[in-house]
C-alpha cells in the first residue's frame, strides 16, 4: 500500500534541500580564494628571499673574486720578496766571503808589519847601544859642538873616567822648543857607553840625594837641577819604559831599569826577572797584580 505525500509537503522538502546546498559552495569558494592568496603571498616572499639571496651570493662572489685577486697579488709580492731575499742573501754571502778574505789579508799584513817593525826596532836598538842621553843641561847661546863636547868631558872628569878618545859624536836633540833638550853622546863602542853609564850609577850611589850629579857640578849658574844620564832608547822603548815606570809607582815592583835597550822589572831582591816587551804584556802584568 503506498502513501502519497501531500503536494505542499513535497515542495517544502525540495526547497529545504536547495537552501542547505548553497552555503557550502560559497564556503569552499572562499577557502580556495584564501588559499590562492596565501600561496601568492608565499610565492612573493620566496621570490623576494631568492632575489635577496641571489644578490648576497653575487656580492659574496664579487668579494671572493676581489679576495682571490688580492691573494694573487700577495702571492706575487711574496714571490718577488723571496726572489729579492735570495738575491740579497747571495750578495750578503759574497760580501761576507770578501770581508773574511780581506780580514785574513789584513791579519797577514798586520803580522808582516809587526815582524818588520820588530826588525826595525832591533836594528835601531843595536844602533843605539853606543849612545847615551844627558838630560837637564841648559843650552848656551851660541852653542856649538865643541862646547857640547867640553861639557861631556867635564862630566867624565867629575865621574873620574877618561872617555876623550872614545867619543864619536855629540849633538843636542831638537825634539822640543826649549833650552834643555837632551844631549846625545855617541861612543865608539857599546862597551864605552856602558862604562860611562856605570860610572854615573857608581857616582850617584855613593852620595846623598842633594849631592848627586847636577848642574852645580858643571858650574852652571842658576837653580840647582839634577842631571840624568841614561842609555838612548828608541821611541817605542821610551814610551814602554815610561808606562812601566808608571806601573812601578803603584809599588807592584821594587826595581825597574833598562839594559841595552831592554826593559826589566823585579818585584824584590832575588825574585824572578821580567822583561817587558810590549804594552799588551804590561797590561797583563797590571791586571794580574791588581787582583
Amino acid at each position: 500500500m503506498s502513501i502519497t505525500p501531500p503536494t505542499g509537503f513535497s515542495l517544502k522538502m525540495e526547497q529545504t534541500s536547495h537552501s542547505s546546498s548553497r552555503p557550502k559552495r560559497k564556503h569552499d569558494s572562499m577557502i580556495n580564494e584564501n588559499l590562492e592568496t596565501f600561496q601568492n603571498e608565499i610565492k612573493l616572499i620566496l621570490q623576494q628571499w631568492k632575489e635577496d639571496q641571489d644578490s648576497k651570493l653575487l656580492q659574496i662572489q664579487n668579494d671572493m673574486d676581489t679576495i682571490k685577486g688580492q691573494i694573487s697579488d700577495i702571492k706575487k709580492t711574496n714571490t718577488d720578496i723571496e726572489k729579492t731575499l735570495e738575491f740579497m742573501t747571495g750578495q750578503y754571502d759574497n760580501l761576507n766571503l770578501k770581508v773574511n778574505s780581506l780580514e785574513k789579508e789584513c791579519k797577514d799584513y798586520s803580522a808582516k808589519i809587526t815582524i818588520l817593525e820588530n826588525k826595525i826596532e832591533d836594528m835601531t836598538r843595536q844602533n843605539f847601544q853606543t849612545k847615551i842621553e844627558i838630560k837637564n843641561v841648559p843650552m848656551e847661546y851660541p852653542e856649538s859642538q865643541p862646547k857640547l863636547l867640553e861639557k861631556v868631558l867635564n862630566i867624565s872628569s867629575i865621574l873620574n873616567i877618561d872617555i876623550s878618545s872614545q867619543i864619536r859624536n855629540v849633538q843636542r836633540l831638537s825634539v822640543k822648543a826649549q833650552t834643555n833638550n837632551p844631549i846625545v853622546v855617541e861612543f865608539t863602542s857599546p862597551i864605552s857607553a856602558n862604562k860611562f853609564l856605570n860610572a854615573v850609577k857608581k857616582f850617584n850611589s855613593q852620595l846623598i840625594k842633594d849631592k848627586k850629579l847636577s848642574t852645580n857640578h858643571l858650574g852652571i849658574s842658576g837653580p840647582h837641577k839634577p842631571i840624568y844620564i841614561t842609555e838612548l832608547l828608541t821611541p817605542k822603548t821610551k814610551r814602554l819604559f815610561y808606562l812601566t815606570r808608571e806601573l812601578n809607582k803603584n809599588k807592584f815592583f821594587k826595581y825597574c831599569w833598562t839594559v841595552n835597550g831592554k826593559i826589566y822589572l823585579r818585584k824584590e831582591e832575588g825574585s824572578q826577572l821580567i822583561q817587558v816587551r810590549s804594552e799588551e804584556q804590561l797590561q797583563e802584568i797590571r791586571n794580574k797584580n791588581s787582583l
